[in-house]
């Protein structure tokens, strides 16, 4: 925990704009810029509150339900990474401990 808060509490909790391409995720926010490419997304996993999208630096995009309109994301996420070999995950009953 101490760890998480001290290199990534300026990331958590930030406002940002998700835009889908055919190519690739861009999300912008006030910390910056990330272009995620759909070629390194390995994994999608959704639980009952979050998208976690993990790419293949081991890093992953995590996108809280509340925050994004999940029927969209879920509609656009899941038109583009079936050619891209992404493995889907679902776990809607998992939570935060």
């Amino acid at each position: 925990m101490r760890h998480i808060k001290e290199y990534y509490s300026n990331k958590v909790n930030q406002l940002g704009i998700l835009r889908l391409d055919k190519e690739f995720i861009l999300e912008t926010s006030a910390v910056g810029e990330s272009k995620i490419y759909l070629t390194e997304i390995k994994e999608l996993h959704e639980t009952g509150q979050h998208f976690f999208v993990k790419i293949s630096t081991g890093e992953s995009l995590v996108l809280p339900k509340t925050q994004v309109d999940t029927q969209l994301l879920k509609e656009q996420l899941f038109k583009l990474l079936p050619e891209h070999k992404v493995i889907v995950k679902e776990d809607l009953q998992w939570k935060w401990f």
